[in-house]
């Protein structure tokens, strides 16, 4: 079917995703571990851009905004996961979940959010391509919580 999108970069960016996902998908399951950003092959390489285009992004989106958060989540169908402050589960494509986590920040410590991927998600993904799985949870997420 068609994938749509308001943002004709975004429409671009998840219709590359889901051929991606079907062209190099090798159907392996997660064995329910998360796997960081940095464990992922080249994960290093690319991680100060995926952490300021993804999870600092998160963070100041929802910073003293908690709530806004939890709705978006719950909205998108995210399963509530005892991680951070606030974590959630989404099931991104079959076979791949991306864990969303947030931390309040308090007077020593800024807002922090982190994204987490599912153990499999090498088998499905590149590390270029989960910046743009992070943009996309991202993007649906102020998307819920703002409109």
């Amino acid at each position: 079917g068609e994938v749509s999108n308001e943002n004709p970069k975004i429409k671009y960016a998840l219709k590359t995703l889901i051929l991606r996902y079907l062209i190099n998908g090798q159907g392996v399951d997660s064995t329910g571990e998360y796997k960081h950003y940095r464990d992922v092959k080249d994960g290093n390489i690319y991680f100060a851009n995926f952490n300021g285009r993804c999870q600092l992004r998160l963070s100041k989106t929802f910073k003293n905004k908690e709530n806004l958060f939890i709705e978006a989540a719950e909205k998108l169908k995210g399963r509530h996961i005892s991680f951070g402050d606030h974590g959630f589960t989404f099931s991104f494509l079959p076979k791949i979940d991306v864990y969303v986590v947030l931390w309040s920040g308090d007077e020593e410590f800024p807002p922090e959010a982190q994204i987490l991927f599912s153990d499999n998600v090498e088998y499905y993904f590149t590390a270029e391509d989960l910046a743009f799985v992070g943009d996309t949870i991202n993007d649906r997420l102020a998307e819920k919580a703002f409109s």
